[in-house]
C-alpha cells in the first residue's frame, strides 16, 4: 500500500514538472533569458580588453656557412589590448609565425641585434590597425653566430656487397658525387680528410646499383 502511495506521488509530481516545463511562462522566461544572454555577450565583446598572446618566432636566410652560437628565442609574448570582438581573431590556433628574415645581416661582428623598432614594425603588419600593444617579452632578440669555415672533401663510401651466381665486376667501383663541400670551424675541418658514409649493405647483387 505504502509503494502505491509514494508511486502515487511521484507520478503526481512528474506530471506537475511536466506541465510547468512545458508551460507557456516558461517559454516566454527562456526566451528573455537567451536575449539577455545575447545582449550581454554581444555588449562584452564591444569593451576593450587585455590579452596575452604567444607568437611563434621563424628564423630564416642563415647562409650555409654561419653558425648560430646561442638559443634565441621561438616565442613571442606580447600583451595587448582591444575590443573583444578584434581579440577573438587572435586565438591561438590562428597565429602563424613571425618571419625574421637575416639573410642581409651577418658581417663580421659575430652578433646580431634585432631591435624593438625592428620587432614592431613586423608586429604592424602582423596585428589590426585598432590593437595596442602593451607590452612585448623580449622587447630585443640579440643572436651570436660564427662564420664558418669551408672545404671541398671526397666520399669514402664503406660498402659490403655480394654477387648473385654468375656476375661479376667488371669495372672499377665509384659513386656519384664522390666530393662534398662542408662547412665548420677551421681547427677541425684540418682534420678531416675523407667524409664516410655508413656502411651500405648490397646482398646478391645482379645488376649495376
Amino acid at each position: 500500500m505504502a509503494d502505491n502511495s509514494f508511486k502515487q506521488i511521484l507520478k503526481y509530481s512528474f506530471t506537475k514538472i511536466k506541465t510547468f516545463l512545458f508551460s507557456k511562462d516558461v517559454f516566454i522566461f527562456l526566451l528573455f533569458f537567451i536575449f539577455s544572454a545575447g545582449l550581454w555577450f554581444v555588449n562584452a565583446l564591444g569593451k576593450e580588453r587585455e590579452r596575452t598572446i604567444y607568437i611563434p618566432l621563424l628564423y630564416t636566410g642563415v647562409p650555409q656557412n654561419i653558425a648560430i652560437t646561442n638559443q634565441p628565442p621561438k616565442i613571442l609574448s606580447l600583451k595587448i589590448k582591444d575590443e573583444g570582438m578584434n581579440l577573438l581573431q587572435y586565438r591561438q590556433k590562428n597565429l602563424t609565425p613571425i618571419t625574421i628574415n637575416l639573410s642581409r645581416t651577418f658581417y663580421e661582428k659575430g652578433r646580431i641585434m634585432i631591435t624593438p623598432d625592428q620587432i614592431s614594425s613586423n608586429l604592424l603588419r602582423y596585428l589590426q590597425p585598432t590593437t595596442l600593444i602593451l607590452e612585448t617579452k623580449p622587447d630585443s632578440i640579440v643572436i651570436e653566430y660564427e662564420k664558418l669555415s669551408s672545404a671541398v672533401l671526397p666520399i669514402e663510401c664503406k660498402i659490403k656487397y655480394s654477387l648473385a651466381q654468375q656476375h661479376m665486376i667488371v669495372d672499377e667501383i665509384y659513386i656519384q658525387p664522390n666530393k662534398m663541400t662542408v662547412f665548420g670551424p677551421k681547427l677541425l675541418l684540418s682534420n678531416l680528410k675523407t667524409i664516410k658514409t655508413e656502411t651500405l649493405v648490397l646482398p646478391n647483387l645482379n645488376d649495376t646499383v
